[in-house]
């Protein structure tokens, strides 16, 4: 519709001159600048209870956004809310395909919380691999697990394969935080 337009109006400028027709199309869209996700805000819940708020902020790329979550689903938004504490993935994309990803914690306001691990990949083929994770607030003593294993009062799990492990952290109050650890193999080859 919009070529039939431009036709017509090179037909008038031209009257005396005959039409003629030329075509037009618009050109290609291309990314401007890198795709980036950034945390705008985050607002922390009572242990137990899902009050939590996430608003996540896009930039540059080009398009119509879309923010996702495995654990939550997506929207066009970036705001996230009524989320209980824990670990979550966010992933923004544009319409030309380009992503970023971002973790964010939703913290327990005076309970426990997974601040952080480090961990040691498997050898090809090996149960070699383990993660030690290091936890901050509520109240000690704690207790740790791995998946829906056996509680432990150690914070470091040995003897793992790759894999994607939930580990908890429980404070003497009952309150619980949640979290993904990955293992991969040392030689795994990304793509």
């Amino acid at each position: 519709m919009k070529r039939f337009h431009y036709v017509i109006l090179l037909c008038l400028i031209t009257l005396f001159q005959g039409c003629k027709s030329e075509s037009w199309s618009a050109p290609e869209k291309t990314p401007e600048k890198e795709l980036i996700l950034s945390l705008g805000y985050m607002e922390s819940t009572p242990c137990g209870e899902s009050k939590g708020n996430v608003i996540l902020v896009a930039q540059g790329g080009s398009g119509h956004y879309k923010f996702h979550s495995p654990q939550l689903g997506e929207n066009h938004s970036g705001l996230f809310d009524n989320l209980s504490a824990g670990s979550y993935l966010f992933i923004l994309s544009d319409e030309h395909g380009n992503a970023d990803s971002l973790e964010v914690l939703v913290e327990n306001e005076d309970g426990i919380v997974i601040e952080s691990f480090t961990k040691s990949n498997p050898s090809f083929g090996m149960s070699d691999g383990s993660f030690r994770i290091r936890v901050k607030g509520g109240k000690p003593p704690y207790l740790y697990r791995i998946d829906d294993g056996l509680l432990q009062t150690g914070k470091v799990f040995k003897n793992l394969t790759k894999g994607v492990f939930k580990v908890s952290a429980m404070d003497s109050e009952g309150c619980v935080f949640t979290r993904s650890v990955e293992l991969r193999e040392k030689d795994e080859v990304i793509s």
